[in-house]
């Protein structure tokens, strides 16, 4: 990754904020094996000297690590944004024909094979554009919210509520007062709840939601996770498609819904014939192979092709047609593995 004049002072500045001298080569020691004083001296200030890292990471292919290191800290709020932008670039400049382009990693998680999804949340805010959309699928829908929070960051609020974090039996009352609780926080007990009240009356309850909703004057787009692990009471479903329809007619104009693991056929044909369904599959291997050959890439690897190759079949037998959570997770140790080894100039 190369960078401007202007990126570089940037990016600079954002580190003076977030680190000491100690501090980054503390960091640097602890996740790439760099030590700050060998690699680019200790003379000057720390302007200087992390001036002289930024440099030194560009020509040894470490900057683009670095940057989703620190986008993944937390602790590194400065970062953040800089980050985020400079590893957008590099990623746009690696996908074919330029452009922007599906992150390759979010918060440090590997993204593979979630063109559609980025491809749909992407024009969510264009014209006539739907304002609902549903995840479905096999294991790792509930993954899709690391890609909602990159897309909506510094544009939205990204209010996420777990559907079985709802008193049970979850009916339309305890499933409206949870949502109130994230968006509203009315569990500070100053007054009564009133979606507490008449907990059957699906209609009367999105009312008062929706009424909520259309004054919101913070774009934000809320997530109702975990909704193929509850058992959804008619009522429930009733109040999540009038929820549905309101906000998807722009009856609430800051406000996007996104239902992951629900069947949207139980929405009701008024509802479901309209909403898009992102559908979580295994990633193909030429997914595999997007992925292990844009992160060699990003560390300079050297990897002969064919070793690269074998790496990639491998991590492709890994995962079954239909990957249970114990091969997703073996799939992801593989891949972290491999990519050490990329990273650290190891053979595979």
């Amino acid at each position: 990754m190369d960078l401007d004049n202007t990126e570089r002072a940037n990016l600079r500045d954002a580190m003076l904020k977030s680190f000491s001298f100690d501090g980054l080569d503390l960091f640097l020691q602890d996740h790439l094996d760099v030590e700050l004083a060998r690699s680019v001296g200790t003379a000057g200030g720390n302007d200087i000297v992390f001036q002289r890292f930024i440099i030194w990471a560009e020509q040894k292919g470490k900057l683009t690590r670095f940057l989703e290191l620190v986008a993944a800290d937390p602790e590194l709020p400065h970062l953040l944004q800089i980050a985020k932008e400079l590893i957008a670039k590099a990623q746009a400049a690696a996908a074919p024909g330029g452009g922007s382009a599906k992150p390759f990693t979010v918060s440090g998680r590997p993204v593979i094979d979630r063109d559609t999804l980025w491809q749909r949340v992407k024009t969510l805010s264009g014209p006539g554009a739907n304002r609902v959309m549903v995840v479905n699928g096999g294991v790792g829908k509930s993954y899709s919210v690391w890609m909602l929070s990159y897309l909506c960051f510094g544009t939205a609020r990204l209010v996420k509520v777990d559907a079985n974090d709802a008193d049970i039996p979850i009916t339309p009352g305890s499933l409206a007062s949870l949502l109130a609780i994230r968006l509203w926080d009315t569990s500070n007990g100053a007054e009564p709840d009133p979606f507490a009240l008449d907990s059957r009356d699906s209609k009367g309850l999105a009312i008062r939601l929706i009424s909520r909703l259309s004054v919101l004057q913070t774009a934000t787009w809320l997530v109702v996770d975990q909704l193929d692990l509850v058992n959804l009471e008619q009522e429930s479903l009733e109040l999540l498609a009038r929820l549905s329809k309101a906000i998807d007619a722009g009856e609430c104009p800051n406000v996007w819904l996104f239902l992951i693991g629900l069947d949207p056929n139980r929405l009701g044909p008024q509802v479901a014939q309209f909403v898009p369904v992102d559908l979580v599959t295994r990633p193909s291997r030429a997914d595999i192979d997007s992925y292990v050959t844009w992160f060699a890439r990003s560390v300079n690897s050297d990897e002969p092709p064919a070793r690269l190759a074998a790496a990639i079949d491998e991590l492709d037998t890994t995962l079954q047609p239909t990957p249970s959570y114990a091969d997703w997770e073996a799939f992801h140790n593989l891949l972290r593995d491999k990519c050490g080894h990329l990273a650290s100039r190891i053979p595979l």
